[in-house]
């Protein structure tokens, strides 16, 4: 008998409780608010982003220096600096390798997880995102370069004075 009444009171408690934690205002409702779903969609794609684009700057930076070389050689430079050397006649006597090489490995990582995180964000089909990507991804690393490209000639890192040749 003692035992049954026992059993009867624990019942009654969790009852009890379960009634108090429905009275109690739920923080879920704040939790799963449109604002805050679109903060965590926002701050996914944030760490995508940087996480791609550390990997690709690991990747990069390690690559132009241990393959290409700490010192310029015409014939062993990557294409981005081939391309701003011969389309903005720059002279590489004056400009720092190293920094130009650190700069370009910069801006192509950020180039390439930009791409990445917009192209798979916006495009569900992955052969349809890999094409549109490469295509965006030549777009903006020509447009960055050009930048680039500009920001020595102001610098007047170029052949024959100040101006682009």
């Amino acid at each position: 008998m003692n035992e049954l009444v026992l059993l009867k009171i624990i019942v009654n408690r969790v009852k009890i409780i379960e009634l108090n934690k429905r009275m109690v205002p739920s923080y879920d409702f704040f939790a799963h608010s449109f604002f805050w779903k679109k903060v965590d969609i926002i701050l996914s794609d944030l760490l995508w982003f940087i996480g791609v684009f550390l990997i690709v700057y690991i990747i990069c930076f390690f690559l132009y220096i241990f393959k290409k070389g700490k010192k310029y050689n015409p014939e062993k430079v990557p294409w981005e600096v081939a391309f701003i050397v011969l389309r903005y006649k720059i002279d590489m006597r004056k400009v720092n390798y190293l920094k130009m090489i650190n700069i370009i490995s910069i801006m192509m990582s950020f180039n390439i997880a930009l791409v990445f995180v917009l192209t798979f964000k916006i495009i569900k089909n992955i052969y349809v995102g890999m094409f549109v990507g490469a295509f965006l991804l030549l777009i903006v690393s020509i447009l960055f370069l050009n930048i680039l490209g500009n920001y020595y000639v102001r610098k007047g890192l170029v052949k024959n004075g100040n101006k682009k040749n």
